[in-house]
């Protein structure tokens, strides 16, 4: 399902950057009545798999569409508004089902995030800004820090929750939004954590050679 909802996006950014050449008010609703065929589309395609929406909760196509909007929102200079992760879980109490699905997405959103800034620091050090053993060092960050990092953030925005009951246990899959803005002022607090440690003048100099506020462009 996470790679089926990821197709969908992807399907809807390609839709839009396709129709972006056209101003007219026609050619946006041509593109708005093409999106919502996917997502309608899409929805049918969950539904037919057994998934449905927890009592109460806004539809389908709604939760679709409110995943497609996080996603793909930017800034002013493209970078992303939100980091969306997707986790899922299965266990025979339904609500142990829920909370492990968005523990797994808070960890995916990490993990999303940590390899931005791990591809950050490598592409620092092939510039020549950090010498060899400072890479090595920011390199041990790898998976500490995003565990970290996800034992550090607050709730999460829910995007979308949809669960299967199996009869003998129950299947959630959701997906989680974190503002940019919470992720990286939590990124610099768990930095400080692991470096300072054992480098003072290494973590200034991430800190300062890092622009965070580009992540994801």
């Amino acid at each position: 399902m996470k790679n089926s909802i990821k197709i969908l996006l992807l399907t809807l950014v390609v839709i839009m950057i396709g129709t972006q050449v056209y101003s007219d008010n026609e050619s946006d609703k041509k593109t708005q009545r093409t999106i919502n065929k996917a997502i309608n589309k899409e929805a049918k395609r969950l539904e037919k798999k057994g998934y449905s929406v927890e009592p109460g909760a806004v539809s389908m196509e709604f939760q679709l569409r409110r995943s497609y909007q996080k996603e793909f929102a930017t800034k002013g200079n493209g970078a992303p508004f939100y980091i969306v992760g997707v986790g899922s879980a299965i266990s025979d109490i339904e609500n142990a089902a829920r909370l492990h699905a968005i523990s797994d997405a808070t960890i995916n959103a990490c993990m999303l995030l940590e390899s931005q800034i791990m591809g950050l620091i490598e592409q620092d050090y092939n510039n020549k800004l950090y010498s060899r053993n400072e890479f090595q060092t920011l390199s041990q960050m790898k998976g500490v820090f995003s565990n970290l990092l996800a034992h550090s953030l607050p709730t999460g925005i829910p995007v979308t929750s949809f669960v299967k009951d199996h009869k003998h246990h129950y299947e959630y899959q959701v997906r989680v939004a974190y503002p940019m803005e919470v992720l990286c002022q939590n990124v610099k607090e768990v930095a400080r954590e692991i470096l300072s440690k054992e480098n003072e003048e290494l973590r200034k100099k991430f800190e300062r050679i890092t622009n965070f506020e580009n992540l994801g462009k």
